[in-house]
């Protein structure tokens, strides 16, 4: 399936989460459990989901509720496996719903495989900055395939959700994104992401801020887990996205069939002057065609491209009114190379080299400013409009 080639992984937490006390923790038939569904104390009767030691529940009136070990020991990994858990248990609820990201940008999209659009399509392709938006979802019919995260691994996803063709793995220290790139290059369906660490960081935050004023605001771990997972995009991203895929290759369809059109048009013009008897301009093997705005900012207003066109057919210099009538049988001038003023401004819808905006040296448009081919100087130019 088409993806990217790189990948960003900016959705992505840095570092390992803290340790010590934990929001959630398996009860005596192991299930998980929120801190303020069970008694306090020992009498909660609960494991840590990590090193499944004794854990107590402190029900306290200063700090935030929270489950803490027995023994005082520090569990490296109990916070993610708590969250873990509780995540698979979340997500097999009815009624549960997952907000999805975003994926793939528009301008990079149509940048990559080569597209150049009217002003027209222009404005109705990039009314939107994602290829696929995001969005929030039932999840409906999931199929869970680990419980534990000591069972968690990079060959098979933690969730898959048939009804949609995705797969959802949760990013903990036993699975990481980079891990996970190879299975996504060849998975035939979406791979999403969720980085446990991203709650884990807001767990804390709220344990860390005044105590009082949280408290009674998320009164339950358990609900902020949910409402991150329902409402959030944070913590999370896309290692493969099929929809992006099919939206991709539609695009790269219609960017062959537009040049094939234009290739078409060109042959049925060349044959109509031929027949007319009027010798057929010299062009380029692409039909010159203008650089969008959005894909070129830097470039500023542009022009008609060059040579310039009046009613599908080569303009005349005495009908484009750039140069006298006297001025045509002057003898050629010797030719100053252009001045270049930026570089890659742009892409050559010819042969896909970069464009540069240039100062042009010599002929009927000497001194103006156009973006041309930084490979071929016969390669389609466009005008730029005088400042």
């Amino acid at each position: 399936m088409q993806r990217w080639d790189k990948v960003p992984l900016d959705w992505a937490e840095a570092g390992s989460p803290r340790t010590g006390a934990i929001p959630f923790a398996l009860d005596r038939n192991g299930n998980p459990r929120d801190v303020d569904e069970v008694p306090r104390g020992l009498a909660c009767e609960c494991t840590c989901p990590g090193c499944h030691g004794r854990v107590i529940a402190r029900h306290g009136e200063i700090m935030v509720h929270h489950f803490a070990h027995e023994d005082r020991r520090e569990c490296r990994h109990a916070l993610e496996a708590s969250i873990f858990g509780m995540t698979i248990k979340l997500l097999s609820e009815p009624q549960i719903r997952l907000c999805l990201p975003p994926f793939g940008d528009r301008q990079a999209l149509a940048s990559q495989v080569g597209a150049i659009f009217t002003r027209r399509q222009e404005r109705k392709f990039f009314a939107s900055r994602w290829v696929v938006d995001g969005e929030i979802i039932p999840v409906t019919n999931p199929v869970v395939h680990v419980s534990h995260i000591d069972d968690s691994t990079a060959d098979s996803p933690d969730i898959t959700l048939p009804d949609r063709q995705i797969e959802i793995h949760l990013i903990s220290h036993k699975k990481t994104p980079q891990a996970l790139l190879d299975r996504a290059r060849s998975a035939p369906v979406s791979v999403l992401c969720i980085d446990l660490r991203k709650y884990a960081a807001m767990w804390w935050n709220i344990c860390d801020e005044d105590k009082d004023g949280t408290r009674r605001v998320v009164s339950q771990a358990i609900d902020l887990l949910r409402d991150w997972l329902s409402n959030k995009e944070a913590g999370r991203g896309w290692l493969a996205n099929a929809e992006f895929g099919k939206r991709r290759q539609k695009l790269i369809d219609w960017v062959g069939e537009q040049k094939k059109r234009e290739k078409q048009q060109r042959e049925a013009e060349r044959l109509r002057l031929q027949q007319s008897g009027v010798p057929a301009p010299q062009e380029a093997t692409e039909a010159p065609r203008q650089i969008p705005a959005m894909l070129n900012p830097s470039a500023g207003a542009v022009t008609d491209c060059w040579p310039p066109q009046i009613h599908g057919r080569p303009a005349s210099t005495r009908e484009f009114g750039m140069i006298k009538e006297e001025e045509a049988t002057e003898a050629p001038q010797e030719e100053v190379p252009d001045k270049v003023i930026r570089e890659n401004v742009g892409i050559c819808p010819v042969c896909q080299a970069s464009q540069n905006e240039v100062v042009l040296g010599s002929g009927p448009f000497q001194g103006r400013k156009a973006v041309c081919c930084s490979r071929y100087s016969r390669h389609p130019m466009t005008m730029v409009a005088p400042d």
